[in-house]
């Protein structure tokens, strides 16, 4: 694809949401007090994304704020050449992308390019309800016509996407995150846990720049379901083992292990600890690290509980659920949970459910892990109800909102705890999203 070059000012916006250019400034109702001819190129690789540069000897931080409403901002790099260099990211497709240059506070003339169409493979935008909150969510995707990573914006459409099918015909990804530097995506590929052990698909995690001309592919023996990106590099996954391989004794267990920076792989929690062979397998799939406590929260589908552990010793402090193994017991039973949310003493968790329920709802509890209790502050059910018999996700976003996501019922909402929906996102069948993170920005 040929470069774009800025060709566009305050034009209409084909997306339906006009760029507040304000009535006589031309710069978001600011009156503009630098003068700066800025040039913008669509990036190669993602057509959504916009390469902004410019040179100026102007003083204060560079930056671009950009957005419908100027209202995201990103750092702008001086480079050897003289040029400073911005990539912004959150437009959706074939849209009018409206920013302005600023150092310090002075600011330049919005300007603006239109975006590009963007893969083929990609869903269409979703029939929307509401608006979403400030910000974007960053996920999986797994479609009739692709799979790969996504970016969405507040009305749940695509601001960023990388095809995952260089990795195998039998890849898709459950987990897709913002690097803590905001210059990157992360996100796993893995197989379904049905597949054959001759899948294929090159199980690990891919690093792909923001402008997706940088992809770094690392090999993870086992992954399956989801990892965790720490901000010193380190990458704690879920993974499947065979004690006894080749024997007919042969059986299967899942762990927890770590990637560091160096490419070393060390194991630091297993359910072979706990499960005798032959029993049912722990099904591990999710986890969260919860920084204040240095613990590992870990889903286990097909023991209905959650697992913390010790980061650093790999100890298992607490198991959380309804059976006879838990020393943490909830009073409302939850069944093949997936995603779920660690809020201070709280835990927001999606709870699939038995398909003879046929209502996945997410549930909220009130923990107090030391008297072994957990107890259930509200619930919320789609209406009609919804069932999806796979991940499914429950995520705490700003202003008390919930972000809900029935992933094989391709619906996604956002509520209140009291029950008010105040959006939702539905695209076509069969085109899922899986567990989610939120940023209210994605760029430095």
């Amino acid at each position: 694809m040929l470069p774009l070059i800025l060709l566009l000012a305050c034009a209409p916006d084909p997306s339906g949401g006009a760029a507040d250019l304000g009535d006589d400034t031309g710069s978001g109702g600011v009156t503009p007090t630098l003068t700066v001819e800025a040039e913008a190129v669509l990036s190669e690789a993602i057509d959504t994304v916009v390469l902004v540069s410019w040179e100026s000897e102007a003083e204060g931080e560079a930056a671009v704020d950009y957005g419908d409403r100027f209202q995201h901002r990103a750092l702008a790099e001086l480079g050897e050449d003289g040029l400073y260099r911005a990539t912004l990211v959150g437009f959706p497709r074939q849209s009018v992308a409206s920013f302005r240059v600023r150092h310090g506070e002075e600011v330049a003339e919005a300007q603006s390019i239109m975006t590009g169409e963007g893969a083929a493979w990609l869903p269409r935008d979703p029939d929307v309800t509401g608006e979403g909150a400030e910000g974007f969510v960053v996920t999986g995707f797994r479609g009739e016509d692709g799979r790969g990573a996504l970016i969405l914006d507040r009305l749940g459409r695509i601001v960023w996407w990388h095809d995952l099918s260089a990795y195998g015909a039998d890849a898709y990804t459950s987990r897709a995150t913002l690097s803590p530097d905001k210059d990157a995506v992360w996100y796993s590929i893995i197989k379904l846990r049905t597949a054959g052990a001759d899948a294929d698909a090159a199980l690990g995690i891919v690093r792909v720049s923001l402008d997706g001309t940088e992809v770094e592919h690392r090999g993870m023996e086992g992954h399956h379901h989801d990892f965790w990106l720490h901000d010193d590099g380190r990458v704690a996954f879920l993974s499947t083992e065979l004690e006894d391989e080749g024997t007919e004794d042969a059986w299967s267990f899942d762990d927890l292990k770590v990637l560091a920076p160096d490419g070393s792989t060390g194991q630091l929690w297993s359910t072979s600890a706990t499960q005798p062979a032959g029993d049912t397998a722990a099904w591990l799939n999710h986890i969260e690290y919860v920084a204040e406590t240095d613990t590992y929260w870990i889903g286990a589908k097909s023991k209905n509980a959650l697992y913390v552990v010790d980061a650093s010793s790999g100890e298992t402090l607490h198991t959380i659920g309804h059976t006879a193994e838990a020393s943490v017991t909830v009073d409302e039973p939850f069944y093949e949970q997936h995603g779920f949310d660690v809020i201070g003493d709280e835990l927001l968790l999606f709870d699939n459910g038995v398909p003879s329920r046929s209502d996945s709802r997410a549930l909220r509890f009130s923990l107090d892990l030391e008297a072994g209790t957990a107890t259930t502050l509200w619930e919320h059910s789609a209406d009609p109800p919804l069932y999806t018999p796979m991940l499914g996700d429950a995520l705490q976003l700003p202003e008390g909102r919930v972000l809900l996501n029935w992933t094989s019922q391709s619906h996604v909402a956002q509520v209140t705890p009291d029950g008010e929906v105040l959006s939702t996102w539905d695209y076509d069948d069969f085109e899922m999203l899986t567990f989610m993170r939120f940023e209210e920005a994605l760029v430095p």
